[in-house]
């Protein structure tokens, strides 16, 4: 024979507390992304998703800049293939102006040297100016862990 207390419904209260338990580490999972959301973003390149950049770049690649009538990213593929240059791993970023201006650049190595051509895309008027070449930036020191 079972007897069981009226009081206390075993599996009920697991549920409950389960659920609550459950909660908890939502609510501290999400307050934790909240706090550390510049990180995250940053870390993850959320911010390249952002359908303007997005179309920047496509602009920019789409262009005929260097060897026309062959749009530049047939151009550094082609290059990449004959051994020429090695692209970044993501050699292609954009970075706003003012809306609807970008400035994209494109980065490979050319026989052991950095180099990062510049545009000036406007993708409300769909259009690419190259700049030329840029002097990249130093790398930042590593930071002491």
């Amino acid at each position: 024979m079972q007897t069981s207390s009226p009081l206390v419904d075993d599996a009920h209260v697991m549920e409950k507390r389960d659920s609550l338990l459950l909660l908890a580490l939502a609510g501290a999972g999400a307050y934790g992304v909240f706090t550390h959301w510049d990180t995250i973003r940053e870390k993850l390149g959320v911010e390249d998703f952002y359908p303007g950049r997005l179309k920047a770049i496509q602009l920019a690649k789409n262009a005929y800049n260097w060897a026309p009538p062959t749009p530049n990213w047939i151009v550094l593929r082609d290059r990449e293939k004959n051994g020429d240059i090695t692209l970044a791993k993501d050699a292609w970023h954009a970075t706003e102006i003012k809306d609807p201006k970008f400035r994209v650049t494109c980065t490979w190595t050319e026989s052991g040297e950095r180099h990062m051509h510049v545009f000036a895309v406007d993708i409300g008027f769909s259009s690419v100016v190259y700049e030329g070449e840029a002097e990249i930036p130093p790398a930042a020191p590593a930071s002491p862990r």
